[in-house]
């Protein structure tokens, strides 16, 4: 290729043991990095998805929990409402009887002013005189009478009494009873309150947080899988790409366009010429001339030349990547037109550049939101269903994310509305 390359282009180009090794070294050291880089952005999203992993758990968890308190709080509420209608049994039995007592010891009551009245009348018979003896002991018969109903009046109010202080006494023990099953259902309840609702202040409900992290996660979830599985199968063709792109650089720098897509598409090899250092004691230098130089591993030297064919030997080409960046008539073309459509339509030409702007700051922007969405999640621990924080910038990542997309979509829309017009000016 570099024969035809000369014969029809004029230009030289030079393939050198040292543009293998150079390009063995770049291998090395790409291959190194991309794996590294690909490892990393794995392992962020593999912690990402174990995090949606865990909060799904989580809220499965806190349902189950929820689900037991509600059967428990029913179980809870059904002994109450059945102590609620015992305790309203006894306590009307209760009334009852103190009704029915009521009457007995009024009736008591009465019995007791006859007696008392009668035994007053014998008291005043017995101070006469003798002949009116047997009018006496009459009166006193009827006195035994009433001290007889008195007796049995008496008994049956105390039988009654007793009944009611025994009422009274499994009414007090139902009462406490309820009470207790009050307490144990007013206990269930606020563990079920707490189960739902964020303890603190006017914050969400946490089974309605748990819910919106997890909906909200659904999609990254799908996306962030997806993109493990093509992190995977970049690994696993990594070695390849790396070859191709060291290829590239080594072997197709001097090429001009057409020429590297032939052998891009054909015999691909790529191009890349490293400075050859010298090591000495103090470190690595390099030879310009008849001097060397100390040499730093970050220093760059860029070289430009107006010489439109320039020809460099082989030990040159070796040092030094040779980029041809000649004007072709197809890139002339595209700048021409460029300029044209900057003087005959200078709103469209605007309109190209900042949609560029915007598509790249875009792709910026998301990067960023995943990235401090992902941190978030990392850091998180434990039990997170009530992180508001969380939730809303998962929220607000969502909709900025739905946001760039739609437009990004207008964007490609509108810059090949751009280019269709350009070529129309063009022609």
């Amino acid at each position: 290729m570099s024969k035809v390359y000369y014969n029809k282009e004029r230009r030289y180009n030079y393939t050198t043991p040292k543009s293998f090794l150079e390009q063995i070294r770049l291998y090395q050291t790409l291959l190194k990095d991309r794996h590294l880089d690909l490892q990393a952005k794995m392992q962020r999203l593999e912690n990402g998805l174990e995090k949606l992993k865990s909060t799904t758990q989580q809220v499965d968890d806190l349902k189950a929990k929820l689900k037991a308190q509600e059967v428990e709080l029913a179980i809870k509420n059904e002994d109450a409402n059945k102590l609620i209608e015992v305790v309203g049994s006894e306590s009307e039995k209760v009334s009852k009887e103190k009704a029915v007592a009521a009457i007995e010891e009024e009736k008591v009551s009465k019995i007791a002013v006859e007696v008392a009245k009668k035994q007053q009348d014998c008291e005043q018979d017995l101070a006469k005189a003798e002949p009116a003896l047997l009018a006496a002991e009459e009166a006193l018969n009827t006195l035994n009478k009433a001290n007889m109903e008195l007796s049995a009046a008496t008994s049956k109010l105390t039988a009654i009494q007793n009944k009611i202080s025994s009422l009274e006494a499994a009414l007090s023990k139902l009462t406490a009873q309820f009470e207790e099953a009050t307490s144990a259902k007013i206990k269930c309840q606020n563990e079920a309150d707490m189960t739902y609702k964020y303890p603190v202040g006017h914050y969400p409900r946490t089974i309605e947080l748990a819910n919106r992290l997890v909906g909200g996660l659904a999609s990254e979830n799908v996306r962030w899988a997806q993109a493990v599985e093509n992190f995977e199968l970049q690994k696993k063709t990594l070695p390849g790409d790396i070859l191709l792109v060291t290829a590239f650089i080594s072997y197709l720098g001097s090429f001009s366009k057409s020429y590297r897509n032939q052998l891009l598409y054909d015999d691909w090899t790529n191009y890349l010429k490293r400075k050859g250092t010298i090591s000495y004691n103090e470190g690595k230098a390099i030879k310009i001339g008849d001097k060397e130089v100390e040499y730093g591993k970050t220093f760059k030297l860029i070289l430009h030349t107006k010489l439109a064919n320039p020809h460099y030997p082989p030990e040159i080409q070796a040092q030094t990547t040779l980029i041809n960046f000649t004007v072709t008539p197809d890139g002339l073309e595209d700048q021409l037109l460029a300029a044209v459509v900057s003087k005959e339509r200078p709103d469209l030409e605007r309109l190209k550049s900042d949609l560029t702007r915007q598509q790249n700051e875009f792709k910026i922007t998301l990067k960023e939101l995943e990235d401090s969405l992902l941190a978030r999640l990392s850091s998180a621990e434990g039990n997170f269903l009530g992180d508001y924080a969380l939730v809303e910038n998962l929220e607000t990542t969502k909709r900025t994310a739905i946001e760039i997309e739609e437009k990004v979509a207008q964007a490609k829309v509108e810059l090949w509305r751009i280019i269709l017009i350009d070529h129309r000016i063009g022609d």
